[in-house]
């Protein structure tokens, strides 16, 4: 009987050990990208503390998104992290001493996150856990495309301790909007040119990126807080869910539409009128 009943244990931890190994292979990887904030659309309010702050800085820095499936037996979970998180909030044109690091300060990378059942062509994350101060903080991530817009506040529950909100736009890659007035244009190209061989960090791959990218516009903060509260409300009837990215190609082609005019109407004037005999 004894026998019997270790060579069934045996079995069965055999065929788990067999279906373990079967959902880890099984298991797809995981998806990274790297994001950079839009300053001009991302902001972070700072409230409370010991000298009673009334901030709203902008952000600044980059961060990459990681989703997909952790293997908790017998079944695979979706979740969703931030790793590299190097951004700050703060004001470049003041003389304020303040200046907050974004992940020590919400502790993005130690927030944990999970897919919503929104079901509608974009995806809703909810973060949970403490920010820098062990205080509760909770964070929703909408994706659309190449953008993601992150939606967070925390609980600090004392006036001691600072209260954080943040409203922030984000792109996939870089966005090369030099100017920092959320359009990518010919604006952007006369700053970029203005700074080439100055600034370490103006280099080729800009204009590339600028060539790439002219004419896009980055979402508004209350575009996206409609598509996030419909999506947590589960209705979807008053809002529009179409990418970003699509409509921005007609403005690209009116900008080269109204550069190529230019420069033939610039040539056309520096021709002499002649007479043909």
């Amino acid at each position: 009987m004894h026998s019997t009943h270790s060579r069934r244990l045996r079995i069965g931890i055999a065929v788990l050990m067999v279906l373990a190994a079967a959902q880890a292979v099984a298991q797809p990887p995981d998806i990274l990208r790297s994001f950079q904030f839009v300053p001009s659309r991302s902001t972070l309010e700072v409230q409370g503390g010991f000298a009673g702050l009334s901030l709203r800085l902008p952000i600044f820095g980059t961060f990459d998104f990681v989703t997909g499936f952790r293997y908790d037996f017998p079944s695979l979970n979706p979740y969703a992290a931030f790793t590299n998180v190097e951004a700050t909030a703060t004001n470049p044109l003041s003389y304020s001493p303040f200046s907050f690091d974004i992940d020590d300060s919400l502790n993005l990378s130690g927030l944990g996150g999970a897919p919503l059942p929104v079901g509608e062509p974009f995806d809703v994350y909810r973060f949970e856990g403490t920010d820098g101060q062990d205080a509760p903080m909770e964070l929703f991530v909408a994706s659309l495309g190449r953008w993601l817009y992150l939606r967070g506040w925390n609980d600090p529950g004392c006036c001691d301790f600072f209260q954080y909100e943040i409203r922030a736009v984000a792109r996939q890659d870089s966005f090369p909007d030099f100017n920092s007035d959320a359009i990518v244009d010919r604006a952007d190209l006369a700053d970029w040119e203005s700074h080439y061989g100055e600034d370490a960090a103006m280099a080729g791959s800009d204009f590339l990126a600028w060539q790439r990218d002219l004419g896009t516009v980055a979402p508004t903060v209350e575009y996206f807080e409609s598509l996030l509260g419909a999506a947590l409300a589960g209705d979807f009837s008053t809002v529009s869910i179409a990418a970003p990215e699509p409509q921005t190609l007609l403005l690209a082609m009116s900008c080269v539409m109204v550069v190529s005019a230019s420069r033939r109407g610039s040539r056309a004037g520096r021709r002499r009128p002649g007479r043909r005999r």
